[in-house]
């Protein structure tokens, strides 16, 4: 399985580079699903040649992302940019990815990703806020923990942050929680940039 969040980042405001950046990471994924080094370069290598040659010199064609890629309990995440992952364990934060900007990925044809080394899913319920920084800059470790506890759904988890973020924020953010116990996998993506 594989959860992609990206943000548009530049001047290029006609272009689509994270529809684009999914696509590509997703499909790429699909065909052949590891949590290898190799297989992770490859397709990080690939969607940043894949933005990059759309890429215009007065109109950059790249963006922050994260990438959550897994296998059965373990798990791997690339980040671009200002983007982050948490992960919490039993509603609680248990680890959080650093907060440094990354090479944005489709700004350059050299594009080196930062790929985490790989982590097993802990014992009890794991959930993961892939989001932007901006999201993070609005809301408390603290409000992701409650409106986690107080969330039906990875979809309803997401909307209580907006709430919490506030009706201006512009964000994009994707959701996962595995419910071992139940045997079951909740997912959302939200990308309140459109919204209202």
């Amino acid at each position: 399985m594989i959860c992609v969040s990206a943000t548009q980042k530049g001047t290029n405001e006609d272009s689509s580079s994270a529809g684009v950046l999914a696509d590509i990471v997703t499909q790429l994924y699909v065909k052949r699903p590891s949590i290898e080094d190799k297989a992770i370069s490859f397709i990080t290598d690939a969607a940043n040649k894949g933005l990059y040659m759309i890429h215009d010199k007065d109109k950059p064609f790249c963006c922050d992302a994260v990438m959550l890629f897994m296998m059965k309990d373990r798990f791997r995440y690339v980040i671009s940019g200002d983007s982050h992952i948490y992960c919490f364990v039993d509603g609680v934060l248990n680890n959080v990815s650093d907060n440094r900007d990354y090479p944005l990925i489709g700004s350059r044809l050299d594009y080196k990703a930062y790929i985490s080394e790989p982590f097993e899913a802990k014992q009890g319920e794991n959930a993961f806020l892939l989001c932007s920084d901006k999201l993070t800059s609005l809301v408390s470790t603290e409000t992701m923990e409650k409106t986690l506890a107080d969330s039906i759904s990875a979809e309803d988890w997401l909307y209580k942050l907006v709430d919490a973020a506030g009706s201006e924020a512009h964000f994009c953010a994707a959701a996962i929680i595995l419910k071992p116990k139940q045997g079951r996998i909740l997912s959302g993506l939200l990308d309140n940039r459109q919204r209202g």
